[in-house]
């Protein structure tokens, strides 16, 4: 997509988010090249080919899920779709190609989007996701400015970088 935060950044906000979660393993260097390249068939492999034996899950916003119906294929391994909405009445099919999708928002999961977080950010309303980001997302967006973030922003002073 054009515009997007660039990958080395949204790698290290995404470390910083699952740091800790034995779970969730993040890109190595392979993975990091296909995802350089758009090549979203070729990550779904290597992660197939390094965990065989496990449910492939793919979970996605349901922009990025729009995109994936347009182009009309799921990769073989994928055993569910998870879609965030990113706001109400989003109306999502049982199933796609055959795989079950599943609605992040009525599994009780995680759902605060990217995009709820980066308008947050750029319209300086920390109560909305004071305690949904980790210290170490936090500062990644702050120290590159993202998203609108000023030296004097509200990030700075949930790290506790300005009185």
């Amino acid at each position: 997509k054009k515009g997007v935060t660039p990958f080395e950044l949204r790698k290290e906000m995404t470390i910083a988010a699952f740091a800790g979660n034995p779970k969730i393993s993040v890109a190595d260097a392979e993975m990091d090249r296909a995802f350089l390249r758009s090549d979203m068939w070729g990550i779904l492999d290597l992660i197939d080919a390094k965990y065989p034996n496990s449910d492939l899950v793919q979970v996605m916003g349901d922009d990025s899920f729009e995109r994936l119906q347009k182009l009309g294929t799921v990769h073989p391994r994928i055993t569910s779709i998870v879609v965030n909405p990113r706001g109400p009445g989003v109306e999502l099919p049982a199933s796609f190609r055959n795989v079950p999708v599943l609605n992040a928002g009525r599994m009780g999961a995680f759902t605060t989007s990217s995009t709820y977080v980066r308008s947050s950010i750029a319209g300086n309303n920390s109560s909305a996701i004071v305690g949904v980001l980790k210290p170490g997302v936090i500062g990644v967006i702050n120290r590159e400015r993202l998203y609108g973030a000023k030296k004097s922003s509200v990030c700075s002073k949930w790290l506790g970088l300005e009185p």
